[in-house]
């Protein structure tokens, strides 16, 4: 009988060392070495900060494509010679927020790190959700299978070399316009509270505990979002950040001040802004960034060429 089990048990071990082996295997092979769409990573506007010089990027942005659509990182060079990069993926998990800022601690230092927080409550937290994105970090295959159309067994000499730039660092450009036409007082009170869901939370306390590790300064933000953003969920958010110590920036609730034009500056109807609104939400963000974390100026600074070299592109190609 003991042998019996005994042979079962040294079975079981052996089918679970090869499985795992193959797992490890199957990840190495087919997570990217490249930060490009033919290296297999689905957004590579998203990670293009692993390409900037090392130390380089002063503000890391991270959130859903509300803020890669919403904010400029070639406007706030212009204007301020901050130095930043959005990273923004459509419908963003907070977990995924997660991952992508330890991302960044791997080659850079931000003094400061902007989370959109329209995530929490729009992306995809739940348990089984999350806990693919957690198995997807840890076991690369889960998250990259699909690359194995892309495999090719010369890839597997290469070491990662990430080749893929963004001259927008991150920002996605709308320039068309559709004006919404909703209600203007959609942030006035209407007395529905929402609750973060816990999943979110749970990210959201590892994102925070990750800026106090690195010595990283943390705003949360809401670029203005006339479809989605609510004064409960608002609420919500205050109340952590709050809960937290930590400052929060809602622009929807002094889209005034922002200049902003709901005719004018939105591509699709009051979800995502157009260059123009992004330009006004950026310059607005710049000030409040100026004022309250003070980061330093570079434009001059020779190591600071590519953004010099990229703003003059991204103005003859988007002029004002």
């Amino acid at each position: 009988m003991k042998k019996t089990w005994l042979k079962s048990g040294t079975r079981a071990a052996a089918f679970l060392c090869v499985f795992a082996l193959l797992l490890a295997l199957s990840s190495w092979a087919l997570e990217p070495r490249d930060n490009t769409a033919a290296g297999g990573t689905a957004r590579p506007e998203t990670c293009g900060f692993r390409t900037l010089g090392r130390n380089t990027v002063d503000i890391a942005v991270i959130g859903n494509s509300n803020v890669f659509n919403g904010f400029s990182p070639m406007e706030l060079w212009g204007k301020y010679g901050f130095s930043s990069y959005v990273s923004g993926e459509p419908w963003q998990q907070a977990e995924s927020a997660v991952i992508l800022l330890k991302q960044y601690f791997e080659t850079q230092s931000p003094k400061l790190v902007i989370l959109e927080t329209d995530e929490v409550f729009t992306g995809n937290n739940s348990r089984a959700a999350v806990l693919a994105t957690k198995a997807g970090e840890y076991v690369p295959v889960f998250r990259y299978h699909n690359n194995w159309k892309k495999f090719r067994l010369s890839s597997l000499a290469k070491r990662p070399h990430y080749s893929y730039h963004s001259v927008a660092m991150g920002e996605f450009i709308q320039t068309t316009a559709r004006e919404y036409s909703g209600p203007a007082d959609y942030m006035s009170a209407s007395g529905k509270s929402e609750e973060i869901p816990q999943e979110a939370l749970d990210s959201l306390d590892v994102f925070v505990q990750l800026c106090r590790d690195h010595g990283a300064q943390l705003l949360l933000l809401n670029v203005p979002c006339a479809t989605s953003w609510t004064d409960g969920r608002h609420a919500a958010v205050q109340a952590y950040a709050d809960r937290q110590g930590i400052p929060y920036l809602d622009l929807n609730l002094c889209t005034k001040k922002v200049g902003l034009d709901w005719s004018a500056d939105t591509a699709d109807g009051g979800t995502h802004l157009n260059l123009k609104g992004a330009e006004k939400v950026t310059d607005y963000l710049g000030q409040y960034i100026e004022e309250h974390y003070h980061p330093k100026d570079h434009r001059g600074d020779s190591a600071y060429a590519l953004w010099q070299e990229d703003e003059q592109t991204f103005q003859s190609n988007y002029p004002a």
